[in-house]
């Protein structure tokens, strides 16, 4: 029976390498393209900040005293409150999460292109990584600054478990 543990492979790690250099590119491309000065490619993850910033001093909302509900995602604004004081937090956490999503992905294909019948090369298996990855802009989820890259991950992970289930019958933990 297979062994489904979840062990990193040159494959996870090549998938992973990949998404942190686009990552990083695309950082500094948007520092080159602003003058040094980091910036989100939208304003809502300052109203997280400013939100989360509040939620450490007791209240919610983008004032102290003024409690209001300005933000989209309530439970980004509670994640980010732990390191809100960093203006980089949303960056750093996404960041981890899009690595996670390339590593799920790469576990994907590694499922599904490796069977008794049929085995595909890694390079190959790579290149849909790097495709998968590229195509559905994971890097510049990243730069938004938004909670999309986990909504991301939870699908990826959810797919992994149906991949799973349909090839093994069991559904890994």
């Amino acid at each position: 029976m297979h062994n489904i543990r979840n062990r990193f492979t040159s494959l996870n790690l090549l998938a992973i390498g990949f998404t942190a250099l686009l990552i990083i590119a695309q950082f500094f491309v948007v520092l080159l393209l602003n003058n040094g000065h980091f910036t989100y490619s939208l304003d809502d993850p300052y109203i997280h900040l400013a939100v989360a910033e509040t939620i450490l001093q007791g209240g919610y909302g983008v004032n102290l005293r003024e409690y209001s509900s300005p933000s989209s995602s309530p439970i980004w604004a509670f994640l980010l409150a732990p390191i809100s004081m960093f203006e980089y937090s949303p960056l750093i956490l996404n960041t981890f999460a899009a690595l996670c999503v390339a590593h799920i992905v790469s576990k994907i294909i590694e499922e599904s292109f490796n069977s008794n019948t049929a085995e595909v090369s890694k390079p190959l298996q790579f290149i849909w990584v790097a495709i998968i990855m590229v195509i559905t802009n994971i890097p510049g989820l990243v730069m938004t600054g938004m909670e999309h890259v986990y909504q991301v991950l939870t699908v990826s992970t959810i797919f992994y478990g149906l991949v799973i289930y349909s090839k093994y019958n069991r559904v890994p933990i």
